[in-house]
Formats: C-alpha cells, structure tokens, sequence
C-alpha cells in the first residue's frame, strides 16, 4: 500500500512544527524602553553587521528561547546559562538603530538585564555568523 500526501497536509504539518509555533507566540508588548535601550546601543553596529534586524526573547521554548531574524532566516538558541531569562523585543531599524522593549524592566535591576543582554548578544553574533557562512557557502 503507498501512502499519498496531499500538499496541504504537509503544509499544516509545517505550520505545527516546533519551531513555526516560537514564531507565533506574541513578543512582550511594552513600550520602547530608552534606557533598556541604552544597555544595546553600544554593540548595535556589531549586531547589525551580521544582518541582524530583530531579536526576540521569551522564557520556556527550552532549546529556542531566543529567536533571532536575519535576511537568511531565523535563528534560534537556548538562554545562556550564566544569566537570568527575561522576555525582550529588540528591533534594529534603518542604520542599525536599536529599540529594545522589555515587561517589567525597571532601573534597579540594571546589571541583571545588561548581564543577560550582553550574554545573548554576544551568543546571537556568533550564531548568526556561522549561520551565514552556512547560508552563503559555495554549493557544488
């Protein structure tokens, strides 16, 4: 007997898949934070050199907590475990200009948060770079 899949089929299997569901749940919906902000400034030319335009970050997806969108595709990657997860919307527009939105951010847990952003964007760098050179390999 041969099994026969019908093109929608595959496509709602697609859609249900693991990681199209991370891409579906909604981003923290907090105003644009300035001195959240403050704490990406200073690496936003390093992020956006990579083709890094957007990075979202949300607690309990395990190994895809952290989403990364790039012109070659998401990226995705667990918390680092030396830092304490917080959910977070950074947004790198024209220029690579950064806006970062965060619930619940306050100024007296500074260090936590610049600690926790600093650790994922130094993994994001990295992940997105060897993202790329996989994406932009020479194929024969």
């Amino acid at each position: 007997m041969r099994l026969r899949f019908r093109p929608a089929v595959l496509l709602i299997a697609l859609l249900l898949s693991e990681p199209a569901i991370a891409a579906l749940k909604p981003a923290p919906a907090a105003p644009v934070q300035p001195a959240l902000t403050a704490l990406v400034a200073p690496r936003a030319d390093e992020v956006s050199s990579v083709g890094i335009n957007r990075i979202i970050a949300r607690t309990g997806e395990r190994q895809r907590d952290i989403q990364v969108m790039t012109a070659n595709g998401p990226v995705y990657f667990a918390w680092p475990a030396s830092v304490t997860p917080f959910e977070f919307v950074i947004d790198f527009g024209e220029g690579g200009v950064p806006t970062a939105r965060a619930d619940g951010y306050s100024d007296t847990e500074k260090a936590r948060y610049a600690a926790a952003l600093d650790a994922v964007l130094s993994e994001a760098v990295r992940s997105v770079r060897s993202n790329n050179a996989w994406a932009t390999r020479p194929r024969s």
